[in-house]
């Protein structure tokens, strides 16, 4: 009767990849966002003992609040596992991450360059991090240059091997999403069709599941 996993926003502060914010961001995250304290999240945590993994929204650098990995760790003592997006990963936290985290999902996009987010993988990959995604949010302006992220996981060294798959979160028009538009159903099938075809491992989130039955 209860869900088995949370995905809680640990910080609204953001300086986006590469500095860089994101154009499409539903939470509109910027620099004068604000932190969850530690003393909030064990809150949570504790009145949902039945977890098994907890999804943190964190900022594109895993740097912006100060709390996260002790955060994490107190996940990990009531046996749920910690999971998180970033997008621009140094050494330090690519190792801080794969301590502690279960799966890391790294959002890849266009406007901060892609060598941001492929680099950051090669970093995880290093660390000994297992288990790393990609999040692609695909919109009018954005779903031609997926193919592109496709093509490098197939050919890219920093990438070949080391992606679990690549996610494709729908456009939430709010935020600074409201200027983008979402793709087509044709558009998206012809995306789908494409992995499937060349056998690339891909999912989706809960927002497009009707579009993907479609």
């Amino acid at each position: 009767p209860f869900p088995f996993i949370l995905d809680i926003e640990i910080t609204t502060n953001c300086y986006g990849p590469a500095n860089k914010l994101c154009g499409f961001c539903y939470k509109n995250n910027n620099p004068n966002g604000h932190n969850m304290t530690l003393e909030q999240f064990k809150n949570i945590i504790d009145k949902m003992p039945w977890l098994t993994q907890c999804a943190l929204g964190a900022d594109a650098q895993g740097v912006t609040n100060p709390e996260m990995y002790d955060m994490m760790a107190y996940a990990r003592s009531k046996g749920i596992i910690p999971n998180l997006t970033i997008a621009d990963v140094s050494e330090e936290v690519a190792g801080k991450l794969a301590a502690v985290a279960g799966a890391v999902a790294v959002s890849v996009y266009h406007h901060a360059g892609f060598d941001v987010a492929f680099d950051s993988v090669a970093r995880l990959a290093a660390a000994g991090m297992k288990q790393i995604n990609f999040h692609y949010m695909i919109s009018e302006k954005t779903i031609d240059r997926a193919y592109d992220v496709i093509k490098a996981m197939q050919t890219d060294p920093r990438l070949v091997g080391k992606i679990n798959a690549i996610v494709f979160l729908s456009l939430k028009q709010k935020g600074r999403g409201v200027k983008y538009d979402y793709v087509t159903q044709e558009q998206y099938k012809a995306l789908v069709d494409h992995c499937i075809e060349n056998e690339v491992p891909f999912g989706f989130d809960s927002c497009s599941a009707a579009q993907f039955l479609e």
